[in-house]
């Protein structure tokens, strides 16, 4: 779908429908940033691990 076809399917919805598709992308946006900067579990070899083998 191109940019210009996606702003006239916006522009024909009714305003609050308008507001809940802008609400969505700020969810999804801030759902981005966190997946971004979640800091990273330093995984742990399994060789390293204590119970293992016991």
């Amino acid at each position: 779908m191109t940019g210009d076809k996606v702003w006239n399917e916006f522009r024909a919805l009714p305003l609050e429908s308008q507001k809940q598709v802008a609400d969505f992308i700020a969810f999804l946006q801030q759902r981005r940033l966190r997946v971004k900067t979640r800091p990273g579990k330093a995984r742990t070899q399994l060789h390293e691990e204590a119970f293992v083998g016991m």
